[in-house]
């Protein structure tokens, strides 16, 4: 039979992109899912970051897909995938959970420093005469940003 002659039939593409020859994400209305053919894997809400990392670590570790085709998937870095995976095997998924950003300001700001802050208040002293003070008095080495901050709380 000639391919002139042959009836072709029309099949719909598959929904979702190919993270490999057995995955499929899928997106839709706010939702992202893997399957494995027709099987649902894993699903998320995509402004759930975390259920995606920790659903890309299952894969890795599943050893149902590369962290490259993951990444490529995802839109994320490769080695972001691989520290995701490195973290959740070595401290638990609870380590794919974001840390604040303010964690620098928490970590440099203990309460002996705020009480510093808090009697410079008292002195009358600004933002920025408070920040030379703690400097040369304490050897307290803190961003403008870090002495306002405290100010403000």
């Amino acid at each position: 039979m000639s391919p002139e002659s042959a009836d072709l039939i029309e099949l719909e593409p598959a929904p979702g992109s190919a993270i490999n020859r057995r995955l499929t994400l899928v997106r839709s209305d706010g939702r992202s899912a893997v399957l494995m053919g027709s099987v649902l894997v894993h699903s998320w809400t995509d402004d759930d970051m975390v259920a995606q990392r920790v659903a890309a670590v299952a894969l890795v570790n599943g050893h149902l897909a590369h962290r490259r085709e993951l990444a490529r998937a995802l839109a994320v870095h490769e080695n972001t995938v691989q520290r995701w995976v490195r973290r959740a095997n070595s401290e638990g998924v609870s380590a794919l959970v974001p840390i604040k950003p303010d964690r620098k300001v928490a970590y440099k700001v203990t309460d002996e420093v705020r009480g510093r802050i808090a009697q410079a208040r008292v002195q009358g002293l600004n933002g920025t005469q408070t920040r030379t003070w703690l400097r040369e008095e304490f050897g307290i080495e803190l961003s403008r940003g870090h002495v306002f901050a405290v100010l403000q709380a």
